[in-house]
């Protein structure tokens, strides 16, 4: 019984040679023909080339992120932070430790919060850490404050988006950053929009996705009163805090 399968293949063998079909090609005939065919896969590309396709992805990551912050902040980096006092070279220092290892800050979903008063150069600094994470493959999403409370408005409208696509959105990135989510007439954010923020960063928190914020508040107890306790808790948990209590660069002398 066991010869009967060997002298089956022999038979047909025979009988293809016979009328002239040829043998059927093998598994390793195929994967052979095509490695002739395509010696370099996409991703086996020589090294220099593949660092270089590495490098267009990443320009072309941060022109698209450059272009939701907007032309002012695209132009920010942690070398044109002007720097006039020991507090701001306190916090330049303080972002520059953190923008060292930015893998190492992504795995471990350490986030940045930047507080203090208004114009003290809070999103330049955190733009400049954005232009240091994408630069180090980090994928980086901003939002500004106005932005994410109309966003929030929308959900309400079925029509315009749906909470599951809109949290989707802000949980992808591997890094979020969130430009003072605080109305600018200084009222809180409404239930609906503290819902909606609380639900984001609490998924972000879960899977330690590292959020970034600005936010124009003196202290962890104002900044409670306007984001609420479960808000500030889950940025405090996982966030490097960083003050900027100087006097704004906007001011002019003779205003």
């Amino acid at each position: 019984m066991d010869s009967e399968p060997d002298e089956l293949g022999d038979l047909v063998a025979r009988r293809r040679a016979e009328i002239g079909v040829p043998d059927r090609p093998t598994l390793q005939d195929r994967v052979r023909e095509v490695l002739e065919r395509f010696p370099e896969a996409p991703g086996d590309e020589p090294e220099g080339e593949a660092d270089e396709r590495d490098k267009a992805r990443r320009v072309a990551a941060w022109r698209v992120l450059a272009a939701k912050m907007g032309r002012r902040y695209a132009e920010c980096r942690l070398r044109n932070f002007n720097v006039t006092s020991d507090k701001q070279r306190e916090a330049l220092t303080r972002v520059q430790d953190y923008c060292r290892d930015p893998r190492a800050r992504l795995d471990r979903g350490i986030g940045l919060l930047l507080f203090g008063p208004v114009g003290t150069g809070k999103d330049h600094l955190m733009a400049a850490a954005a232009r240091e994470f994408v630069g180090a493959g980090a994928s980086v999403l901003w939002r500004h404050g106005e932005d994410l409370s109309s966003g929030c408005r929308d959900l309400i409208d079925s029509e315009k988006g749906s909470e599951s696509a809109w949290d989707a959105e802000l949980c992808r990135p591997d890094v979020l950053a969130l430009s003072d989510p605080i109305h600018c007439s200084g009222q809180p954010l409404s239930s609906h929009q503290l819902n909606a923020l609380f639900r984001v960063l609490d998924r972000r928190y879960r899977d330690m996705r590292p959020v970034w914020l600005t936010i124009n508040v003196q202290d962890r107890d104002q900044a409670k009163t306007l984001l609420s306790a479960p808000i500030v808790d889950r940025l405090i948990g996982s966030t490097v805090a960083i003050p900027c209590k100087w006097e704004s660069a906007r001011l002019a002398p003779e205003f």
